[in-house]
């Protein structure tokens, strides 16, 4: 199950939000003084009158920097953008440390395309005031845009208020954010776009929260942003998907009780709302759910997976294997529904069916697919055949040097047929649990077994170090705490054996079946996305 991206999800094109914040002009009182006079007209909007008015005052005083920079702000405002540069740069010329038109002469270039030298007057005023919220914002947008992602985040942390006003000027610095690892930041920014910011800057929240595994904020984001969005079915899919990221199975059937999918993608709104029953404890309902998505697209094999998937949880076999045929004569060119009726007949005892229906898989399957080999090479171990699994494992790392997988269960077999500390066996074995973890080291079983090869050995360091990778990784595997008491225990480190030991109890250190019909499962539904 995936984030689906909007259909029209927001452009990173720059919208320039300093433009409209040239400067803040101080709400002035009536007066006699000209400038006065001139800076209540700019303010009512009155713009040709605040011209002519300052055109009289600078004829009079050409160098007053006030006027000079009000009339850039009076004929910027008009569209006479090349001329307000003239009066801008005229007053920066005059006094190169005046900011307010170092600010306007940068903001009207950017408005003209002259980005280098926008970018360039920018950074001079930043010299000059550098905790001014506009020069900030302004840098930290050339800076995300040159995908300086750490500057750009601390240019616009320095924006206040005024990076507030826009929800698309807060995604930019969220995600900015986000690439630079101030994860805090980026949650904080996000939670201050309002509710009416409008449907594509909340999808867009969502998605930054879900990269942020922030699921239960986006699901809200996602929820908020069906309301006048292009795509709401697609909003609400990810407002669903996200509640079940963060556990909320009612919130997820809530929401996916009410969406109205498009025909093509009903089926992915049944088969999520069935896990969500089964997480809650409602078999039946996710049985029905998933039989009305096999119903509705009898040729999407993820349906039939599942659906076997919740059969061999609640050991209802005969009902998986009844379920896998039926899949196999809609969609007969399916190596996986082939391949987890054969975990269903092997689970079940039924090892020469399970054997078979993996040969079959191994034939129909792409030669890129390693997964009914690994299978049927594992049901040749409890057939008690382990040299003609370590023949088809060595064949297939001979071709398929990269798959961690087979390396992964071409030492299991070469452990199960009983490798000797020393042998070449057992060093061809720890080759290939290295050669595994250096292609996937987020699997916990290698490390395992690696750290009990080499506690075998004696290589103690060696051996803490995939021991201790093992149980991060699965903390709840006891058989690597049993394998890290034994390592500490032969170091003298009695103390941490004793806390080690605790935790497993009567644990037994024996070989454990690394293949297990869940392990193959959950591989066999990733390949299938």
């Amino acid at each position: 199950m995936n984030f689906r991206p909007h259909v029209s999800a927001i452009t990173r094109t720059k919208r320039q939000i300093w433009l409209a914040l040239l400067v803040v002009l101080p709400l002035a009182a009536q007066s006699s003084d000209p400038f006065q006079q001139a800076m209540i007209l700019v303010q009512q909007g009155k713009i040709a009158p605040a011209i002519e008015l300052l055109e009289k005052l600078l004829a009079t005083a050409p160098s007053n920097l006030k006027a000079l920079n009000l009339m850039g702000i009076a004929l910027a405002a008009s569209g006479r953008r090349v001329e307000a540069g003239q009066r801008f740069e005229k007053a920066v010329a005059t006094n190169p440390n005046f900011v307010p038109a170092l600010k306007n002469l940068a903001a009207n270039e950017l408005a003209l395309g002259k980005r280098k030298q926008a970018q360039s007057h920018f950074e001079a005023a930043a010299k000059l005031a550098p905790a001014d919220p506009m020069v900030n914002l302004a840098l930290a947008e050339f800076a995300y845009e040159a995908r300086r992602f750490s500057d750009a985040a601390t240019g616009y942390g320095k924006g206040g208020d005024l990076l507030y006003r826009d929800p698309a000027v807060v995604l930019r610095y969220a995600t900015a954010c986000v690439e630079s690892e101030r994860r805090k930041e980026a949650v904080a920014a996000i939670m201050r776009i309002d509710r009416p910011a409008g449907a594509q800057a909340h999808f867009a929240a969502g998605l930054l929260l879900t990269r942020l595994e922030e699921y239960e904020g986006a699901a809200q984001r996602f929820e908020w942003a069906e309301t006048n969005s292009p795509d709401p079915y697609n909003a609400g899919y990810n407002a669903a998907l996200a509640w079940f990221r963060a556990g909320k199975f009612e919130e997820t059937i809530r929401v996916g009780n009410r969406l109205k999918p498009p025909a093509d993608r009903q089926g992915e709104l049944l088969n999520l709302v069935a896990q969500a029953h089964e997480k809650a404890g409602r078999t039946k309902e996710a049985y029905e759910s998933l039989r009305k998505a096999t119903e509705i697209n009898p040729r999407d094999e993820i349906n039939y997976l599942d659906l076997i998937g919740l059969c061999l949880e609640h050991q209802n076999y005969e009902l998986g294997i009844e379920i896998a045929e039926i899949g196999l004569k809609l969609i007969p060119e399916s190596h996986r529904i082939q391949l987890v009726r054969g975990v269903i007949y092997a689970t079940n005892g039924r090892l020469e069916l399970a054997e078979k229906d993996f040969a079959q898989a191994a034939e129909e399957a792409p030669p890129e697919a390693s997964l009914p080999i690994v299978s049927r090479g594992l049901m040749l171990l409890q057939m008690n055949r382990a040299s003609e699994a370590v023949g088809l494992f060595r064949k297939r790392a001979q071709s398929h040097a990269n798959d961690y997988l087979v390396h992964w269960f071409l030492a299991e077999a070469l452990i199960r047929q009983g490798a000797a500390t020393g042998s070449p066996e057992e060093q061809e074995a720890t080759i290939a649990l290295q050669s595994s973890i250096r292609q996937k080291p987020e699997v916990p079983q290698t490390h395992l077994m690696l750290g009990k090869l080499l506690l075998k050995r004696g290589d103690l360091t060696s051996a803490a170090k995939h021991l201790e990778a093992a149980m991060r990784l699965d903390p709840k595997d006891t058989s690597a705490i049993y394998q890290l008491g034994t390592l500490y225990r032969r170091q003298g480190n009695a103390k941490r054996a004793a806390e080690l030991f605790a935790k497993v109890g009567k644990a037994k250190s024996e070989e454990q079946d690394q293949a297990n019909a869940g392990t193959i499962l959950r591989i066999i539904r990733e390949g299938s996305k």
